[in-house]
């Protein structure tokens, strides 16, 4: 129901089958109890979106579309990605309730769509093991949070506002991050999104057209832009994860290879030095070769970490 309504131009003739086929096969596999509390999300959307029909812009295909966007978050990141798609809901209500009727208008399916998809596509990537999941569900958040950010700026320019107000809308940034309080994320992966997230607004905020000048692309780019800028807000973190999943292997290779000269087991000793971890092999032969190779060095020139033979 929920596809078919929020489908149009003839697509529910091909997006009804093709999602009834994807939603039995994700959902056969799943426990009774995980059904039953997605389907009281997806029930307790609908009734948030129709309780609150006066007070939103949406349309019926904006309305069904939005549902389907936080069921979607839910399902796929889980609650701090559902809290996020509410604040952002609970923005747009702010700024409908502080519009005069005059500058109301009503919003389709396209901007839901330019909303959803930049941030859903780290949720996929998360879903797909392509990522690590908690840098899925950052990468929604912080997609969201640039997002915030650029409509307060649009909604400024809607109301032939001279300035982007900056301030409030940096604020409206900050609390819709902070449901990745909620991640194992350092809080200075937070930096890169507020940062870029003033400079993205003000951009925003003049390139928008106002309410006299119908610009059909003005969504489009608003999405082309969240889906760029989330990339260079987490790549730090990306590369961090990186780097981090490659350590492991190299240590091995280093351990396998320490008992073969004793210029690797030279190398093997200042990698673990470099990397500040302490490094536990079974004791051998080659082992000990290695180990009468090295010259021994006092406490201080370790200040935090030794290579331990065992």
């Amino acid at each position: 129901m929920a596809v078919e309504g929020a489908s149009g131009h003839g697509l529910d003739n091909l997006l009804i089958p093709l999602g009834a086929f994807l939603l039995l096969d994700y959902y056969i596999g799943l426990h009774e109890h995980v059904i039953f509390l997605r389907s009281l999300v997806l029930l307790a959307l609908l009734g948030l979106l129709l309780g609150t029909h006066q007070k939103h812009s949406f349309n019926g295909g904006a309305t069904l579309t939005a549902m389907l966007f936080g069921f979607a978050a839910f399902a796929l990141g889980g609650t701090p990605c559902l809290l996020v798609a509410l604040l952002v809901f609970a923005r747009h209500l702010i700024a409908q309730h502080s519009m005069a009727k005059e500058h109301v208008v009503t919003h389709s399916i396209d901007v839901i769509i330019a909303i959803a998809i930049p941030s859903l596509f780290w949720l996929t990537l998360g879903k797909g093991k392509v990522i690590d999941s908690t840098v899925a569900q950052f990468g929604f958040t912080c997609t969201q949070s640039l997002i915030t950010f650029m409509l307060h700026a649009g909604t400024q320019k809607h109301l032939y506002r001279k300035s982007a107000s900056l301030g409030l809308g940096f604020l409206f940034s900050v609390i819709t991050l902070t449901p990745a309080l909620m991640l194992n994320i350092e809080l200075i992966h937070f930096i890169p999104t507020l940062v870029l997230g003033m400079p993205l607004a003000r951009f925003y905020f003049y390139w928008r057209s106002g309410p006299d000048d119908t610009n059909q692309y003005q969504w489009i780019l608003l999405g082309v832009l969240a889906a760029v800028f989330s990339i260079v807000a987490i790549l730090p973190i990306l590369l961090g994860k990186s780097s981090h999943r490659n350590q492991p292997n190299i240590r091995r290779s280093l351990i396998k290879a320490r008992g073969s000269s004793p210029v690797m087991a030279s190398s093997a000793r200042v990698y673990g030095l470099i990397t500040r971890r302490n490094t536990r092999v079974r004791a051998s032969g080659r082992l000990e070769h290695a180990k009468s190779m090295i010259h021994p060095r006092p406490l201080f020139f370790y200040p935090t970490v030794q290579t331990t033979f065992i």
